[in-house]
């Protein structure tokens, strides 16, 4: 029976260990989700956090809130601070860790960031249009669950049309 779940053959066993090494470099991209992408950018160009965007309507948290505070941090001042105070301005908060992180992820490929130019920036704008796409998608399907569970407030009717209607009228 053993056989035939395994294909028939036995097992070889090994002689001595195994070693395990890494390449000297590894060419495989790095799959970063799309908010820490976002991070990396506005960290590397702060001036950039006047094009983010994020209603009032979605509830922010984790990697979301560490964007939403670091493009606030830079909207709260006449001159855009540099990646330096960026940083500072996150000290002792929850999110310090994850910005340090991102940072250093940044600094192993510091080419991509030396010189953005109008192309970069507008692959960031599209990016904040993806990921608002993606957060108002994931409002619509929390208030379809609860629509069918429990039914809406008034309010949340009028809120789940707004997203929608943001939906289809923003660029995909």
């Amino acid at each position: 029976e053993r056989d035939a779940l395994t294909g028939g053959q036995k097992r070889t066993e090994r002689k001595g260990k195994r070693e395990y090494r890494l390449p000297d470099e590894s060419y495989r991209q790095i799959n970063t989700p799309i908010i820490k992408k976002q991070i990396k950018w506005l960290l590397m160009n702060p001036a950039w956090g006047n094009d983010v965007r994020l209603p009032d309507s979605i509830p922010l948290s984790d990697d979301l809130a560490c964007f939403a505070m670091l493009a606030e941090s830079v909207q709260g001042h006449d001159q855009p601070p540099n990646t330096a105070q960026l940083m500072e301005s996150l000290r002792g908060t929850p999110y310090e860790a994850l910005v340090d992180s991102v940072l250093q992820q940044a600094m192993q490929d510091p080419v991509e960031f030396a010189d953005p130019g109008e192309d970069d920036r507008k692959l960031f704008q599209d990016g904040n249009q993806r990921l608002l796409n993606m957060l108002r998608e994931a409002q619509v399907e929390r208030l379809k669950q609860k629509e069918q569970n429990e039914g809406l407030t008034p309010e949340e009717k009028v809120l789940i049309r707004e997203l929608l209607r943001e939906l289809f009228a923003s660029p995909k």
